[in-house]
């Protein structure tokens, strides 16, 4: 056996293992409720809405701007807990709605929405 043959099966068999870790961490995805009567423009601060909310899936404009991937039930409106882009990759996008949350210089929220983005692919 070659040396760039190890070391192409070394790299295929991590990479591999990679994936399969990837795919098995289920528990860091999932679905968590959110209250979104607790965002208030003008009076919600950066540090509470990073901490009520986590991680957003996307910051734009310096950390300005934040987005979240949301879903509903229906009844409940649900944060999709995860990475977008690991999340995406292994199972289909099951967010209906973006929040969008704009922050002004000093920190304070300077208006939210949710944009529905389309129907769910479950």
């Amino acid at each position: 056996m070659s040396v760039r043959f190890r070391a192409r099966s070394s790299s295929l068999g991590l990479l591999l293992a990679t994936l399969v870790g990837v795919c098995a961490c289920g528990g860091s995805t999932g679905k968590q409720p959110i209250d979104l009567s607790n965002l208030r423009d003008g009076q919600t601060r950066l540090d509470d809405a990073l901490h009520n909310l986590g991680p957003p899936a996307m910051r734009y404009e310096k950390g300005q701007i934040l987005t979240y991937r949301v879903g509903t039930d229906g009844k409940v409106y649900f944060l999709e807990i995860g990475p977008a882009s690991a999340t995406w990759f292994y199972h289909p996008v099951s967010s209906e709605y973006s929040l969008v949350l704009e922050f002004g210089t000093d920190g304070l929220l300077r208006r939210h929405t949710l944009v529905h983005v389309g129907e769910p692919s479950l």
